[in-house]
């Protein structure tokens, strides 16, 4: 029992908030547009892959999350970086299991151990 409470102080830090990328990959900058944000009551995650929106829904499970359902608006990207940035994100956040944790206002996503993807807070 005390494992679960455990597990919803952690996503209750991190619900409803929204998390920025950073870090994609070896990849680190400033991307402006990209972000995500998970809303536990609902079990629906959102957010911007760089180009779009996305919506989609969740299910976590102690450290792992599964995010499906991804529907996107497909508007042309700005350029070529921000289309690569779209490209990698979704592929990581559409039905890939993907380990997580947090860490000093950091939400760090995992592909089978690698750190793949960092999102930072944004102060609201």
């Amino acid at each position: 029992e005390k494992e679960k409470s455990v597990e919803k102080s952690m996503w209750t830090f991190f619900d409803n908030k929204k998390w920025k990328l950073i870090k994609l990959n070896d990849w680190v900058d400033d991307f402006p547009d990209a972000y995500i944000q998970f809303d536990l009551a609902e079990k629906k995650v959102s957010g911007n892959n760089g180009c779009n929106d996305f919506t989609g829904i969740f299910k976590a499970e102690n450290e792992r999350v599964l995010i499906s359902n991804l529907h996107t608006k497909r508007k042309k990207c700005k350029n070529d970086a921000s289309s690569e940035i779209q490209t990698s994100m979704m592929k990581y956040l559409n039905d890939e299991e993907l380990g997580f944790d947090v860490a000093d206002q950091t939400l760090n996503f995992y592909k089978d151990n690698q750190l793949v993807m960092i999102f930072g807070l944004i102060a609201e």
